[in-house]
């Protein structure tokens, strides 16, 4: 896919920036003013009106790589520092880097940093210097071999204002160091500034200051920089401003190459400061590469020689630009003196670039520029932004970069490619091959989402034909890789069990896949007790019951997360509250009932007595029923266990208790006779049962009224002999009975007197008595029966059979040796 970039302005600012230094003075003059003028007209106003450069890249992106085997490697993406010709640039041989500062053009405000990109040979990256300068433009830059650090000096503020600080870099930080010098030079911006390693100081010439006059601006003095102090060198005299200087390690001396005459055109003389003074070395100029300024100079070690490139001159009347030449030409310095070198592919005709030989990089980097085309009086300025080396004789575009928004993503995210370092005065061309399908091209940048895992190798191809000058077409190739990983998901979510309870540990585990590692994992909505934490299995132990949604949220180191969803029930905690007893007491042979109650837990449960009555065994279920064959005191305890291995039980107390039986039983009274009042006497004693034993006599003789009292009144009507019976019955209906035969006897008269005794006792109005008294032991003695029955029919029964009085006539008042046990 290709699409043409046509010529027009470039970043921020017009198309018609100003051309700084040489230009500023030539183009809005007329040639009177040229010929009257003193020296070179300083920058001044433009400079501080300019237009701000195209904006630095944005800071630099990391993300891991996963290599599928658990580790990662880092990936940086390029942050290139933008297109800008007031730049500065030198090679740090203590760190093996080239250094670039650019100025903030985000902002005009005096508090912003000057930015600072480093170059190992991997490309533009930015440094984060924990301290940095202020922003600036046109600041003075080298490395000083003496102090193992890169040196810069002044420069001009974006608010307008010329700088006269001082600052070191090495490599962590930026250090101010201007109050280390008694003295300093003035403030200014355009400067040149090199490191004389055979003198071991700093060389520092000219540029411009305040504005004034048309000529005030202009500076032309020489300083040396030297264990951390500046000193003036005076009577050094002075080459044109705006030339080109840079140490000759083969000459042992810095040179100093064109720049602006007094009279508005440019230099071609070649000068070098020896003994304190400023010298032309070259004395033709035949063999120079011509008339220029702002030329861009380096110390080329693997020539051998000093290497030059580009530069510009031009002139103007009555306010017109009439003519701009650019250079687009290479020249060597050697040992006879400059020398062409004619190479394809070198960068277009610029001035102003920044260039620095460096060993790390493989040869000389030149960055930056700007070039300008002059149309009906008109100048169009074009800033550069590519990156040019100059190796094996021959220069290359090592920039323009294809960046990648990710250079590690994952399926379903959006990619951006942008082409950055391209930013050329013409039609340019570019050419995406490498995109998945789907992706759209606008422009110098690619747009796409993700659809499949893999590796993709974009790559972009930039031809651009120039406008202007040689007319050549510069060709660059840009390529990128980006990795593409398979989604981020949450393949599983579950709990160790779906079911729970308080005090019951409990696991919650995810696995997920896909996506990059590092990132963070988090639990929402957890049971009482559980706390989040950046894990995929998350053991807790909940505290309180309910029902919660949880989810699990995974979100990889790319930013992409994914979620899932598990249901937690906690029951309460298994609690049996307490073991209930039908009947706390029982006599031996009664059935036997006790039941458990129980909350919470997680079913099914299973349930145990222990402590049993004999006869009784145990059953796993909520309510035990028996029939204990044992009497005593027995501590029964129900044991409850749940699904989950929790127990809880209680416990109760349980007596069994012998049968009640009848012990003794006494009758006394008078002997009973037909119509003869008599009281009789009962006393009852029994053992055993449960709780209050009450006593029932029945089958008295007719004419006897049974009372609920220890004496009865008898007064027979019917003579006979009548089976009399006891009966006790304890608090749970147990009954045993007892009997005796009780005689009624005739009236016998014997002639108006008392008759003879019988049996000893006493006679009742006239008529011998028979005398009653009989006593029940244990066990059955002559006619007597012992009975044991039960509460109801047929105690409801016997009572028709025998009694006249109703079953409520119950002796609970027994004289001695009866009564409840």
């Amino acid at each position: 896919m290709s699409i043409s970039l046509e010529p027009g302005p470039r970043g921020p600012g017009p198309a018609g920036r100003p051309l700084r230094g040489l230009l500023l003075p030539l183009l809005p003059v007329l040639l009177v003013l040229l010929l009257l003028a003193p020296g070179p007209i300083a920058p001044g106003a433009p400079l501080a009106s300019a237009p701000r450069a195209v904006a630095p890249s944005a800071a630099p992106v990391t993300a891991g790589r996963s290599n599928g085997a658990g580790s990662s490697a880092t990936t940086t993406l390029l942050d290139l520092p933008g297109t800008a010709s007031t730049t500065a640039m030198a090679y740090d041989s203590a760190l093996g880097e080239m250094v670039l500062v650019a100025p903030d053009t985000s902002t005009t405000s005096p508090s912003a940093d000057l930015e600072t990109f480093v170059d190992s040979g991997g490309g533009w990256t930015r440094a984060t210097p924990t301290a940095s300068p202020p922003s600036r433009e046109y600041a003075a830059m080298t490395y000083d071999a003496s102090i193992g650090a890169i040196l810069l000096f002044g420069g001009y503020a974006p608010d307008g204002a010329f700088l006269s600080d001082t600052w070191t870099f090495t490599g962590s930080t930026w250090t101010n160091v201007s109050g280390r010098s008694a003295v300093t030079p003035g403030a200014r911006a355009a400067a040149a500034l090199a490191y004389d390693a055979a003198g071991g100081f700093d060389l520092l010439f000219g540029g411009y200051g305040a504005t004034g006059a048309l000529s005030s601006g202009n500076l032309t003095d020489t300083w040396e920089y030297e264990d951390g102090n500046w000193s003036e060198v005076t009577g050094a005299g002075a080459p044109p401003l705006e030339g080109a200087m840079a140490y000759d390690a083969a000459l042992s001396e810095v040179v100093y190459y064109g720049g602006v005459t007094e009279l508005g055109g440019c230099s071609s003389a070649t000068y070098a400061f020896e003994n304190g003074t400023w010298t032309r070395i070259l004395a033709s100029d035949a063999s120079t590469p011509g008339a220029l300024a702002m030329t861009s100079m380096t110390y080329d070690a693997a020539l051998g020689g000093m290497l030059l490139f580009g530069g510009a001159c031009g002139v103007g009347i009555a306010g017109i630009a009439l003519t701009l030449d650019l250079s687009s030409a290479t020249y060597v310095l050697g040992a006879t003196g400059w020398s062409e070198v004619t190479t394809a592919g070198a960068p277009p005709a610029s001035y102003g670039a920044d260039i620095a030989f460096g060993p790390v990089v493989g040869g000389a980097l030149l960055f930056g520029g700007e070039s300008a085309a002059v149309s009906l009086g008109t100048t169009s300025t074009h800033l550069l932004g590519a990156t040019y080396l100059f190796a094996n004789a021959s220069w290359g575009v090592v920039r323009p970069v294809l960046l990648a928004s990710r250079a590690l993503a994952e399926v379903g995210q959006n990619e951006t490619l942008r082409l950055e370092g391209v930013v050329t005065p013409g039609a340019t061309y570019v050419n995406f091959t490498g995109l998945p399908t789907g992706a759209s091209v606008a422009g110098a940048s690619a747009a796409m989402t993700l659809a499949e895992a893999g590796t993709l190798h974009p790559s972009v191809n930039v031809t651009t034909t120039l406008g202007f000058g040689s007319g050549s077409t510069v060709n660059a190739t840009a390529n990128t890789t980006v990795v593409v990983l398979a989604r981020h998901v949450v393949d599983a979510f579950s709990a160790s069990r779906s079911e729970t309870e308080v005090g019951v540990p409990i696991d919650l585990t995810a696995s997920v896949s896909g996506g990059e590692a590092g990132g963070l994992d988090l639990f929402t909505d957890l049971p009482g007790g559980c706390v989040s934490a950046n894990v995929t299995t998350l053991s807790c132990t909940p505290t309180l019951p309910g029902t919660w949604d949880v989810e699990f949220e995974s979100t990889d180191a790319l930013g992409v997360t994914a979620t899932a969803l598990t249901l937690v029930a906690v029951a309460a905690r298994l609690t049996v509250s307490a073991l209930t007893l039908e009947r706390p007491a029982i006599d031996l042979g009664m059935l036997a009932n006790a039941s458990w109650r129980g909350t919470g837990g997680v079913g099914p449960l299973e349930a145990s007595f222990s402590g049993l009555p004999p006869g009784c065994d145990s059953v796993n279920a909520t309510a035990l029923s028996c029939t204990p064959d044992t009497t005593g005191s027995f501590a029964m305890t129900a044991e409850v266990s749940d699904a989950l291995g929790v127990t809880s039980n209680a416990s109760a107390t349980m007596t069994v208790n012998p049968d009640p039986r009848i012990t003794a039983m006494a009758v006394t009274g008078p002997a009973l006779v037909v119509g003869t009042s008599a009281s009789l006497n009962f006393s009852v004693a029994a053992t055993g049962g449960t709780g209050t034993i009450a006593y029932l006599v029945r089958s008295l003789p007719p004419g006897c009224v049974l009372a609920n009292v220890a004496v009865i009144a008898c007064r027979p009507t019917e003579p006979g002999t009548f089976a009399v019976v006891v009966s006790a019955t304890d608090a749970l209906g147990w009954t045993v009975t007892d009997s005796t035969n009780l005689t009624v006897t005739e009236h016998s008269v014997t002639g108006g007197g008392p008759g003879p005794s019988s049996a000893g006792l006493p006679y009742v109005d006239g008529v011998a008595a028979v005398g009653l008294l009989f006593a029940v032991l244990a066990g059955a003695v002559g006619g007597r029966t012992v009975q044991r029955r039960r509460e109801g029919a047929r105690l409801a029964r016997e009572l028709e059979e025998g009694v006249a009085a109703a079953p409520s006539d119950l002796f609970d008042d027994l004289p001695p040796g009866g009564g409840a046990r």
